[in-house]
């Protein structure tokens, strides 16, 4: 029986940011109506971070009407 040598290298497990942590519960909230405002007073953060948050999810996950084949 052979035996080889091997070195391996085990990385740290990277955790989300905190942007990527906030952005789930900001978008909860706000698809539960509250304002941006108030959601980034909840959170701890601006405003206007929590409707970038909210905005770049809402696109991802809203397809717009040409994805089915109606035009504008």
């Amino acid at each position: 029986m052979a035996e080889i040598l091997a070195h391996i290298k085990i990385l740290p497990v990277k955790h989300p940011h905190l942007y990527q942590k906030l952005t789930q519960k900001a978008t909860e909230l706000h698809l539960l109506g509250m304002s941006y405002l108030k959601i980034g007073k909840i959170l701890g953060i601006d405003p206007k971070t929590v409707k970038k948050a909210t905005e770049d999810v809402m696109s991802e996950e809203v397809p717009n009407s040409t994805e089915f084949g109606q035009s504008q």
